[in-house]
């Protein structure tokens, strides 16, 4: 098969008519660009040029071969243009994935922000709650929460974030505000996240007893952030749900925070990426916007730093 070379010393005879021409303009010897030539027309079976008068003449052959080997190197050049711009100026798709309720954070403000910073990155945002392969499926970063067990990816540690009881007005108008733990356990209704480990979390506050009074058959349960969110905002029971995604609804009074002295584990935020040996521009670009600015979206949520 021939090569890119070939075709390019091809293009360049017939673009100057002159073997001496296209010599001059690929920075060679003109016995090279017409040894080249013949490479090609004997690894094609064709004449292309014809060299038996004085002045050099394209065959049919060859014009129509020479457009579609222009049409080749054009294409070639753009390919090569375009990964020169992947990796030396920030520009392209970013693939992010992060858990569903990081949708009722700043997330997206703060990704409005980056785009307003680079207007040539675009976003393919995934919302998965389970922990994704991130070099299996391909995706740039991760937020994630919590523990991390792969050794391949890197990890910046990012804010913190709380679990709460918390309650609608409404709800504690009915039933009143619960007094004790003991007292929420048995007499109130809960609404229980199914994705965290619930047993971990409570015997933070039930150290002195292997067993918890607390039962899933007894509580409604959803792995999904916004069924509960729902489901706690309409009245249905109590809820144990991140700071980070009721924030607002407990300033504005539309949930109410319960035990406020009882701190329940903090889960760690990471944004996680697989750290190859080269890095585009774009995710060098994301990344340092991520450790300078996430704070800034998220930390008035709790009043901490974690950059």
């Amino acid at each position: 098969m021939p090569s890119l070379s070939e075709y390019l010393t091809f293009t360049s005879i017939v673009e100057a008519r002159s073997f001496t021409g296209a010599a001059n303009r690929l920075h060679r010897s003109v016995s090279s660009v017409s040894k080249q030539l013949s490479k090609l027309e004997e690894s094609l079976g064709v004449c292309l040029i014809d060299r038996s008068t004085q002045s050099l003449a394209v065959t049919n052959l060859g014009e129509e071969f020479y457009i579609r080997c222009k049409d080749i190197l054009e294409a070639v050049e753009l390919a090569e243009q375009h990964l020169k711009d992947e990796w030396t100026s920030p520009s392209g798709k970013i693939t992010l994935s992060f858990p569903e309720v990081l949708l009722r954070t700043p997330l997206m403000a703060l990704l409005k922000s980056f785009n307003e910073q680079y207007p040539a990155i675009t976003f393919d945002l995934k919302v998965s709650n389970a922990i994704d392969d991130i070099i299996e499926n391909r995706i740039d970063f991760a937020f994630r929460m919590g523990k991390l067990n792969d050794s391949r990816l890197t990890a910046i540690a990012l804010n913190k974030a709380k679990p709460m009881f918390c309650a609608s007005p409404e709800y504690l108008s009915l039933h009143g505000k619960p007094e004790s733990l003991d007292g929420l356990f048995s007499d109130h209704r809960l609404i229980l996240p199914s994705y965290i480990n619930l047993s971990e979390q409570l015997r933070v506050l039930f150290s002195s007893t292997d067993k918890l009074p607390i039962s899933l058959d007894t509580a409604h349960t959803s792995n999904n952030e916004s069924v509960l969110y729902d489901a706690v905002t309409s009245g249905m029971g109590v809820a144990i749900m991140l700071d980070i995604s009721i924030s607002e609804d407990i300033k504005t009074g539309r949930l109410v925070e319960l035990f406020p002295e009882k701190q329940l584990p903090e889960s760690q935020m990471f944004l996680v990426y697989n750290n190859g040996h080269q890095i585009p521009e774009k995710k060098r670009a994301f990344k340092q916007f991520i450790r300078d600015n996430f704070y800034l979206f998220f930390g008035a949520l709790n009043g901490k730093s974690a950059l």
